[in-house]
């Protein structure tokens, strides 16, 4: 009787140790592309004969390797501050030496990807504040997808109604769809699953088993 006991307490681990195996397996994230540079110049093309925008600010971007079929995963884009206006209230932005106001234009392209949002996000940029985008991509079949982040900075100069668009950043993007089926995602989890089921009818069957004679 202890024998079967010890058997049926086993059989219930094993598949409940599968299953943590099998989920985790197909959760586990692909490695990340990240980097970290300083903002570049902004040089106005329009009007070649003004100043660049120069802002103490770095950009960091963190892109996915790999994307799983049928699964979404995330580029971000971070516009961060290196000025720390909490030591120093009373130091001046950019734009008040300047005058000018400043938005910050985004865009990913990734043909053959389904991205969201698919348009350009736009954010103003505010001494002291970090400005983080986020895209969500998916892909319906294996494959290398290739495409650009691209990067504006809006000046809008005091009094103007209308921004001066500057280029700083177009940034190829590299993604690889991947399928391999003996590490489908869905598969796993549905195996994961089917374990966590079949360890809860055994200590189902374990439990009538006792109350029925003793004999579990």
């Amino acid at each position: 009787m202890q024998k079967n006991r010890l058997s049926n307490r086993a059989i219930s681990f094993f598949f409940l140790l599968m299953a943590v195996v099998l989920l985790v397996i197909s959760s586990w994230p692909f490695p990340r592309s990240q980097s970290t540079q300083q903002f570049p110049e902004a040089f106005s093309l329009d009007h070649p004969e003004l100043s660049p925008v120069e802002l103490e600010r770095e950009i960091f971007i963190s892109i996915p390797s790999k994307l799983r079929v049928g699964e979404a995963d995330e580029i971000r884009f971070e516009f961060s501050s290196l000025k720390n206006y909490g030591s120093n209230p009373s130091q001046e932005s950019d734009s008040e030496k300047t005058g000018e106001s400043y938005l910050l234009e985004a865009r990913l392209e990734m043909p053959g990807l389904l991205v969201n949002p698919a348009d350009s996000v736009i954010q103003p940029v505010i001494e002291g504040h970090n400005l983080r985008y986020t895209w969500e991509i998916q892909t319906g079949k294996e494959g290398i997808y290739t495409g650009t982040l691209w990067v504006y900075l809006l000046v809008m100069p005091e009094g103007s109604t209308e921004p001066d668009r500057r280029p700083v950043l177009a940034l190829p993007v590299k993604v690889e769809g991947v399928n391999t089926p003996i590490f489908n995602a869905k598969v796993l989890r549905v195996l994961g699953g089917l374990c966590i089921a079949a360890a809860f009818l055994s200590v189902i069957m374990r439990l009538f088993q006792k109350w029925g004679g003793g004999k579990a």
